[in-house]
């Protein structure tokens, strides 16, 4: 469109003001009104987008009002594009205005009473924005208090609201709209708008989005997983209720939200009433969080401020932790290509902004974009995923994410997550599907962390591949999968497979693809690559070898439960066992099945996985395949009638039924017993048809994920077999107890409890991975760490083989969390308190993290119940010792694990109410003291301890920790004075430890920020006077010593 050109012969074009992927906004002047208008043309190829510019003109016509941008005309041009002239407004928007500076206090609250003004108008008038977000809310001439609602082209009228949609899009804005218009699960209405303007709200008082993310994918999932944040986190200064009005309009939920704009304008008429002015420039202090100083922490924690704590509100750790999760991220794409939403402001496609905004990328929901699923293949998803011990939550239209939940370690959660994803790839062959594992705040069974940025950018990469979807995995998940899992590395250029998966897949320029998983006992046990050997337990071996020879010489059936807590080696146990007895002469059927805990409880499912592997039935095979495979097997010491049974009863539960049996199925079920009934006298048909041909053993791995109907089965099966060579072994966690209380008690059956291993074995193992040259003291760091633990030992070597060994794997923290988890929330929470202290802690510090002092007896009875349960120890100290430690760790993984749990947030609170308590004890370590404030983010108050500690360590004449104290409080931007001490006793260590150089400088500097003529000042000069005599500048001596006495003659005088 030209200079000059005339439109609807009424608006003069005048120059183009900004444009977009929908149409250009042009400059124009008004020949009837004679104003500036803003001219937008857009050019509309549908008649959804005709519908949509006809009804934002007509409501903007119908919106008269100081607070939202006027309407003027609206029409069509000879070109057959549409135009909508508005008032022309200078200024900026609000978003501008944001990216410069946080507004003042009352400004804010200026801008959104106006706004919110503007909206109750037009919600009085039954019209939904549906788009409230800093760009559209303009500044005319920078003024906040004249804002103006801009952009009704998505608006619409609230009775009709739900109507029109976008496939693959979101009308809307990520990190603004509220979660309804995410999840379309109900219609947007005046709460909608509501949730928006808190954002803005929010924003407006902090500086920050309430919900971030990298990408629009990853905004909405934060909106959707993470709990809404608090004003007075971020602010702590802010009126209570203003806080509380905040938390009301971000509600996930839209009936705790006002219940339109005219109520949030009432509530902020109603808090400046009572608060009055709130006027306070948003400070540094009062933006980090930290507590103020004006009101330091009592040393018992009850007087202290947490970030978002009302005034003279008890402080205490909270019962939030932060968990290793597993999360599948499943994105499909439309049409099939292959494209993610890219960092646009919008999520959908919607005309260009007014004067003074960005021009607007093209719409994301193009073809390529994220198709949404059908309510059915939605349906489908979501019970597939629960199948597997998963919830699944919408990210995004065609966007997905599946949690893993239930019981066992994160190991546990991670091998169903692999599993989850493999069979979400079958069933969704063209979907982008990752798997990712991290840390992650749990709260009200919502994830929150950058676990879910991490996901979305890589669910991003996916959909952007345009080659065939494999699983893609995060280093950590791989971690996590060992060797049962097939995962290969690619080339993230083009995915060209780059080996078979059998190597180390760390090459920092490829991607982690999950190809299968194998059966468990095609793997062999690996560490780094070479085969281990079993240590420390040939008694255990030995033992079990002695019951199958009594089992066969006395001809009786004969059962051994192993018990030992995850990664003690009962697998590596049952392999050598295995491996030994197929070598030895005599022929044994080795029958053997696992319980997995993603189908823990599936009735008859360790016995349906007996026989899976004994007759090689794979999932893939047909269902006459997998009865004719089943049957054979059956067949081989079976015959007759009872081999007709066998297959009927037992394919049912191995799923390869056979119609020919439907009519003997059909009478068991007549009643309840009848099947199980049935199933029992099959498998015992079946059991001693193999023992008559040989001994035969039954090992039964992870007992613990197993069911009821198995136990009840082996229970029979040893008292109606017992005089045939039949062992059975059953692997479990201690636990299993928990799951089947009286567990064939009435059966003979010998327990062996696999303890730690050895040291000395431990040592071999170290070895024989690292090889002989391995230092000494790595091998002792190794065993100590592990405390026996083989998984724990075989995780950390790999950790030390990677350049890595001072980190705890996650794959170790995962598993000790989950032993902690039988703690149950408070004692979790003790020991997430005691973690903050490290190795040694006093019960006395635990209460003041906890509430303070009148916390003391119940959180004695705690630590008496964690050290019956060997997680903590009394120490024993003479009485009379008062604040000293009392109690420590076990074990240092334990420590760590609780440490590990701990929020960003309760760990920075924990470390201030621990050197809050430790600051009134007169023996308090000052670099302990220090090291609290560093962590709990005060560094001030943490200079003056590491002065005082490198001052203790240079009378105690410890030159290098007097050195490394006054650098940590360097560190800690220490400044003035402060700086001045630091630099004066490094200055005094350097030079006994011969460096005079740095010493001169050191001691120079302190002069120079000491108060002249102060004793620290004239220390600080003979320092410098001493080194540079000994490096031989005796001008650099005379000059100090000039200074020294000017210095001294003027105060004498």
């Amino acid at each position: 469109m030209g200079y000059a050109e005339v439109i609807a012969g009424r608006f003069v074009v005048e120059g183009e003001a900004a444009s977009g992927g929908m149409g250009t906004i042009y400059r124009a002047h008004d020949r009837v009104g004679g104003a500036a208008v803003a001219l937008k043309i857009v050019r509309l190829r549908s008649a959804i987008q005709i519908e949509r510019f006809e009804r934002e003109a007509a409501l903007l016509a119908a919106l008269i009002h100081p607070g939202i941008v006027r309407y003027v005309a609206h029409g069509s041009t000879p070109a057959g594009d549409r135009y909508l002239a508005m008032e022309w407004l200078e200024g900026e928007d609000l978003a501008a205005r944001l990216a410069r500076r946080v507004l003042p206090a009352s400004e804010g609250l200026s801008l959104v009473r106006r706004a919110a003004d503007a909206l109750a108008f037009a919600h009085a008038r039954g019209i939904v924005h549906r788009d409230i977000k800093p760009s559209n809310l303009f500044l005319p001439g920078g003024d906040a208090a004249r804002v103006k609602l801009v952009d009704f082209g998505i608006a619409r009228p609230s009775a009709e609201a739900g109507r029109v949609t976008v496939t693959g899009g979101v009308l809307g804005t990520p990190g603004y709209m509220a979660p309804e218009q995410i999840e379309a699960s109900t219609a947007p209405d005046p709460r909608s708008d509501v949730f928006s303007l808190g954002c803005v709200l929010f924003e407006c008082l902090t500086g920050r989005p309430a919900f971030a993310g990298a990408s629009p994918m990853a905004a909405l999932s934060d909106l959707l997983l993470k709990e809404p944040p608090r004003l007075r986190d971020v602010r702590a200064d802010a009126p209570a209720p203003l806080d509380q009005l905040v938390a009301r309009m971000l509600s996930r939920a839209p009936g705790e939200r006002p219940r339109d704009a005219a109520e949030v304008a009432a509530e902020l008429d109603r808090i400046a009433a009572v608060e009055g002015a709130w006027t306070a420039p948003p400070d540094a202090a009062t933006l980090s969080g930290s507590v103020p100083p004006d009101a330091p922490a009592r040393a018992d924690g009850a007087g202290a401020r947490a970030p978002g704590a009302a005034s003279g509100e008890r402080v205490a750790l909270t019962l939030g932790e932060q968990r290793l999760v597993s999360l599948i991220f499943l994105g499909e794409a439309d049409n099939g290509a292959a494209q993610a939403p890219r960092s646009s402001a919008r999520a959908a496609p919607q005309a260009a902004d007014l004067p003074g905004a960005p021009p607007r990328d093209p719409p994301p929901s193009s073809p390529g974009s994220l198709a949404p699923a059908s309510s059915a293949r939605a349906a489908e998803i979501r019970a597939l995923v629960e199948l597997h011990g998963g919830r699944l939550t919408q990210l995004a239209p065609g966007a997905q994410l599946a949690m893993m939940s239930g019981p066992g370690s994160a190991v546990d959660r991670a091998e169903r997550a692999a599993q989850c994803a493999l069979a979400l790839r079958a069933e969704l062959p063209g979907a982008a599907l990752c798997v990712i594992t991290g840390r992650g705040v749990l709260s009200a069974g919502l994830v929150e962390g950058d676990v879910i940025d991490r996901g979305v950018a890589e669910l991003r990469a996916a959909l952007d591949a345009r080659e065939a979807r494999a699983v893609r995995l995060d280093r950590a998940t791989a971690d996590m999968l060992g060797p049962r899992f097939v995962i290969a590395r690619v080339a993230r250029a083009d995915h060209a497979a780059r080996g078979d998966g059998d190597g180390d897949p760390r090459a920092p320029d490829e991607a982690l693809v999950l190809s299968g998983e194998r059966a468990v006992d095609e793997v062999a046990p690996a560490l780094l690559g070479k085969r281990t050997p079993c240590v420390g337990r040939a008694r255990e071996l030995s033992m079990l070898h002695g019951v199958l020879s009594g089992c066969i010489s006395e001809s009786l059936a004969s059962a051994v439960l192993v018990l030992g807590p995850p990664g003690a080696g009962k697998s590596r146990l049952r392999l050598e066992l295995f491996a030994a007895l197929r070598r030895q002469d005599q022929p044994i059927e080795i029958l053997w099945g696992r319980a997995d805990s993603g189908s823990a409880g599936s009735p008859f499912g360790m016995i349906a996985d007996v026989l899976c592997r004994a007759a090689g039935l794979r999932e893939r095979d047909p269902t006459r395949a997998r009865h004719r495979k089943l049957k054979q097997r059956l067949g081989r010491h079976l015959g007759g009638p009872e081999l007709e049974r066998a297959a009927a009863f037992l394919g049912e539960i191995a799923r390869a039924p056979s119609p020919e049996h439907a009519r003997l199925l059909r009478a068991a079920r007549q009643s309840a017993a009848g099947m199980s009934d049935g199933v029992r006298a099959a498998w015992e048909d079946w059991l001693a048809a193999e023992c008559a041909a040989r001994p035969v053993l039954v090992a039964l791995e992870d007992l613990h994920w197993g069911d009821a109907a198995t136990v009840r089965l082996l229970d029979a099966t040893l008292r109606n077999l017992r005089e045939l060579p039949l062992m059975l072994l059953a692997l479990a966690r201690p636990d299993v107890h928990r799951q089947f209380p009286s567990l064939w008690a009435e059966r003979e059956v010998q327990t062996i409890k696999l303890g730690p291993l050895p040291r000395r074995a431990s040592a071999e193992l170290v070895r024989a991975a690292l090889g002989a040259a391995v230092p000494e003291g790595v091998v002792a760091r190794l065993v100590e760490r592990a405390g026996g633990n083989p998984f724990y030992l075989e995780e950390l070597i790999r950790a030390v083989a990677s350049g890595n060994g001072e980190a705890l794997p996650d794959s170790v923290l995962g598993t000790v969390e989950a032993r902690l988890d039988a703690e149950g929330n408070e004692g979790k929470r003790v020991l997430r308190a005691a973690s903050i202290f490290g190795e040694r802690f006093s019960k006395r510090g635990v209460a003041a993290l906890l509430g303070g002092e009148e916390r003391l007896d119940d959180v004695e009875a705690w630590l008496s119940a964690l050290a019956e349960r060997e997680l903590v120890a009394p120490i024993g100290l003479p009485a009379g010792l008062g604040d000293a430690a009392d109690y420590v760790f076990r074990h240092t993984l334990v420590r760590e694990a609780a440490y590990a749990m701990l929020t960003e947030r309760d760990r920075a609170l924990g470390h201030r109410l621990a050197a809050a308590w430790l600051e009134r004890s007169a023996s308090a370590d000052p670099r302990v003291v220090a090291e609290h404030f560093r962590r709990g983010g005060e560094p001030d108050r943490a200079v003056r301890w590491y002065r005082r500690a490198a001052e203790q360590s240079l009378e105690a004449n410890d030159l290098r920790a007097a050195i490394e104290r006054a650098a940590c409080g360097e560190a800690c931007a220490a400044a003035g004075e402060d700086l001045g001490a630091l630099r004066l006793v490094a200055a005094e260590a350097n030079i006994w430890e011969g460096d005079l150089a740095a010493a001169e400088g050191l001691g120079a500097s302190a002069a120079e920020l000491l108060p002249a003529g102060s004793p620290g000042w004239f220390r600080a000069v003979t320092q410098v006077a001493a080194a540079a005599g000994k490096l031989g500048a005796v001008d650099r001596v005379a000059r100090w010593a000039a200074i020294a006495e000017g210095l001294s003659a003027a105060r004498d005088g």
